[in-house]
């Protein structure tokens, strides 16, 4: 398969997975969901939200997964990216703003009032932001936005559950590849 349709293929698993958030969001009764990312430090969730184009963070990276009016809305406030661009809905300027006040702004926007954030006692899973990133969220924004973070645990978990409907129509050709690899490895011809 070429490069170019596995890109295609991990771009319209991550439209759909995106799309199953939203409810999840209704769901744990969260208004949005905020996950984190450093340069060299991801979270362990950020590959399944991310296209195929954009393997690592750059400097920080930062989604929104919103949940309005029915329909899952995901934002970037991240620096520019084109094909990150075609699936989230970037909302920071790098050049005049602060990435910290733009996520502030766009809090605001929404109105979020209950926002999770991947820290758990429970879930590794769920457990990705780093202390560091959890202090500058702290000391960048408004106590009224810090106050209604809650834990994302059942959110990071669920949406590593997610398989969407275009994995299950390909994992049968992955497991047939897998399991071919398998039998070669532990036959007698290796």
């Amino acid at each position: 398969m070429s490069r170019q349709k596995r890109k295609k293929i991990k771009n319209q698993i991550l439209r759909e997975r995106l799309a199953n958030i939203g409810p999840i969001l209704k769901e744990e009764g969260v208004d949005a969901w905020l996950v984190l990312a450093r340069e060299y430090n991801e979270d362990i969730v950020f590959p399944f939200l991310t296209t195929a184009d954009y393997p690592t963070a750059r400097r920080i990276t930062m989604f929104l997964i919103a949940h309005e009016d029915g329909v899952t809305k995901p934002y970037s406030i991240s620096l520019p990216d084109i094909e990150l661009d075609k699936i989230y809905t970037r909302d920071f300027d790098y050049r005049t703003e602060d990435q910290f006040d733009a996520l502030n702004k766009l809090v605001k926007k929404l109105n979020l009032k209950k926002i999770a954030i991947n820290y758990s006692e429970n879930f590794a899973f769920a457990d990705g932001l780093s202390a560091g990133l959890y202090r500058m969220l702290l000391e960048k924004l408004p106590k009224e936005v810090t106050d209604n973070f809650v834990s994302a645990d059942p959110i990071a978990v669920r949406v590593l559950e997610i398989r969407t409907d275009t994995e299950l129509e390909i994992y049968p050709h992955v497991m047939s590849v897998a399991m071919s690899v398998i039998d070669e490895a532990f036959s007698d011809a290796v």
